[in-house]
Formats: C-alpha cells, sequence, structure tokens
C-alpha cells in the first residue's frame, strides 16, 4: 500500500504565526489600558474644573461691615442701592447675581431696589422678597421688623405677610405682627442722624443703644415697657439714658462699664 504523504500549505513558521498572535493580544490590551487611563484623566480634569467653579463662587463674595456710628452706601450690581445703619452687614456673589438678586443682610439697611427679577434678602429671623421698592429692614437679636416706603414687600417668616407702603411687620412670638405706620419723609431717619423707635420693647432699645455705643447697659425691670421716641445720635450719653428711662419713671445710674436703669 502506497504510503500517503501530507504537506502543510502555510507557508509561515510556527514562530511567526505566534509572534503575530501576541502582537494582536499585546496590542488589544494596550488599547484597554490607554482607554481606561483617558477615562480617570477625564475624571480627574472633571473634578479639579468642578473645585475651580465652586472656589471661584465662593471667593467672589463681595462683603460690607459697618463700624460704630458709622453708615455705609452700597451700589449694587444692578444699580440698587443700599444704606447700611451702623453695626450692620451686607454681603452678595457677583458671579451670581445675574442669575439671582440675592444679598445677606444682619442689623439694619435701607434699599431703593430696581425693578427686574425678583430680588431677595436673607436674614437670620426672615427672607424679604420684592420686584421693585424701597423698604426698610431691621433683624438683630431681639427684633426682626421690614417696613415699606415705596411698592410691596413679602416677608417670610415661618408665615408670610405682604406689606405696602406705610405698613410694617414685626415678628412677636413666632407669629407676624403686621401695622400701619406714619412716615416721616422719603427714607428712615436714622440715614439722617436719629434714632427713632416706634412701640419698641426697651430691651430691644438698650441693645441697639448698648451695641451702638459699645458701652454695656443694664436693665433691670419687671416689665419690657414699650418704648416711642426721637432723638438725635449726636447728644450726649447721660441725655440718651434719661430720655429712654424717663416716660416710665426709671432711674438710671452710672457705672464703670456704662449705664444701668431700674425702677
Amino acid at each position: 500500500m502506497e504510503k500517503l504523504k501530507l504537506n502543510p500549505k502555510w507557508e509561515k513558521t510556527k514562530e511567526e504565526i505566534w509572534s503575530e498572535k501576541f502582537e494582536e493580544l499585546t496590542s488589544s490590551t494596550s488599547n484597554k489600558r490607554q482607554n481606561y487611563g483617558l477615562k480617570h484623566l477625564f475624571f480627574a480634569l472633571s473634578s479639579v474644573a468642578a473645585i475651580l467653579i465652586v472656589s471661584l463662587i465662593l471667593f467672589s463674595t463681595t462683603s460690607y461691615q459697618s463700624k460704630s456710628g458709622e453708615t455705609i452706601d452700597v451700589v449694587l450690581p444692578d444699580g440698587s442701592k443700599v444704606v447700611l445703619n451702623e453695626n450692620s452687614s451686607l454681603s452678595y456673589n457677583r458671579i451670581l447675581w445675574s442669575i439671582s438678586r440675592k444679598v445677606e443682610m444682619n442689623g439694619e439697611a435701607f434699599f431703593v431696589v430696581k425693578k427686574n427679577k425678583k430680588f431677595t434678602v436673607n436674614t437670620n429671623y426672615g427672607n424679604i422678597e420684592v420686584l421693585g421698592t424701597e423698604f426698610n429692614v431691621f433683624s438683630r437679636v431681639t427684633l426682626f421688623e421690614v417696613l415699606c416706603y415705596s411698592g410691596k414687600v413679602a416677608v417670610i417668616s415661618g408665615d408670610t405677610a405682604v406689606i405696602r407702603m406705610g405698613e410694617s411687620v414685626t415678628k412677636q412670638d413666632n407669629k407676624l405682627i403686621l401695622t400701619e405706620v406714619k412716615l416721616v419723609g422719603e427714607q428712615p431717619e436714622w440715614i439722617d442722624r436719629y434714632y427713632k423707635f416706634e412701640a419698641i420693647p426697651l430691651s430691644s432699645v438698650v441693645l441697639e443703644l448698648s451695641k451702638n455705643l459699645n458701652i454695656t447697659i443694664e436693665l433691670d425691670v419687671k416689665n419690657d415697657y414699650l418704648y416711642t421716641g426721637k432723638f438725635l445720635k449726636e447728644i450726649g450719653q447721660d441725655d440718651m439714658m434719661q430720655i429712654i428711662s424717663s416716660p416710665f419713671n426709671l432711674k438710671v445710674k452710672k457705672t464703670e462699664t456704662g449705664y444701668k436703669i431700674f425702677e
């Protein structure tokens, strides 16, 4: 029987075939590694960009702080104006302003807002929302009050109250109390260097004077009387103490750090 002899028809050696297959394998692995690296690079760059954007926003805040006996005039990016009373603060973000007209404040300030999209004043005790109007905000530890000089103002603090020209809203016992006020002039009298209080608890009056005069005023009374009065900021401290205590027949004693008012 004749023996058959089979001759394979490939022309490449086994070394060449192995080399080609190994090259395909390493090329595929290299591409996978490259794509994996590019994904990690993309996520890293995205994270850096996000951090830079957040940092830019956080460090784009403009702030104002008035001292005792000082008022500050502020013009906002849209042309709205704010007058800060003494010992008050105001801040806003320059970058976000075109998106949202929003300011943070503490103390007392008079706002003249240009009509545009919503304008918001944030305080520790409540927020005020308007489109275009003039109003005064007092926001300190013991008192939150908003007085409207023109237009319409929405006050939000637990409840919501809408006030118009000649109306004010105060927060008492976690409730918003709306009252009518007789306006004298087109702006608050404190801008003209007056202290003016309208049915304000005597403790709040004492706290305001104590802070602005940088002295200690001790109030030792059984009732928290409601005080109404007006006097120039430039008068002497002794006269101020007599003005706020005499309507209630209270006594005033000078101390090493300030005054004591008692019955």
